[in-house]
């Protein structure tokens, strides 16, 4: 387990550096990354993919683990950082927590519910499900 939990805080980090270092993976949230870039674990270090196609993915972390939770909400929205400090910043204002972060960014209701599905963002046919189901 320590070791899975070790490779993706490989490659988080890693993402962070492509990001100051190519300008396409700069447009791209870490939740798209691996639909152009591939992880080599030997190099600990993301390779543009040459074909095929991948479908990325931030792993589930419950809502008691608040740090962590707010955390991947942005991931899901901020394009490009280089730094967490850049997934603390909106709109020039740069912001102590994630929580406050997404709350700056009107995601959240109350603290508690959030309002946005962040995905769908990258996903119209989420939106269109989701929709649906509020109509429902």
């Amino acid at each position: 387990m320590e070791e899975k939990n070790a490779n993706e805080d490989y490659q988080f980090t890693a993402w962070l550096y492509l990001n100051s270092h190519d300008n396409f993976a700069k447009t791209l949230t870490y939740s798209e990354i691996r639909a152009h870039y591939t992880w080599d674990g030997k190099n600990k270090q993301w390779n543009t993919c040459i074909r095929g196609f991948s479908l990325g993915r931030i792993n589930y972390v419950p809502r008691k683990m608040e740090t962590e939770y707010f955390m991947c909400i942005l991931l899901n929205i901020v394009r490009g950082p280089t730094c967490s400090d850049d997934i603390k910043t909106f709109k020039e204002n740069f912001y102590e927590t994630f929580k406050e972060a997404c709350l700056a960014r009107d995601i959240l209701d109350d603290d508690q519910i959030i309002l946005m599905v962040s995905l769908m963002q990258a996903n119209g046919y989420l939106e269109m499900i989701f929709r649906i189901c509020l109509l429902i």
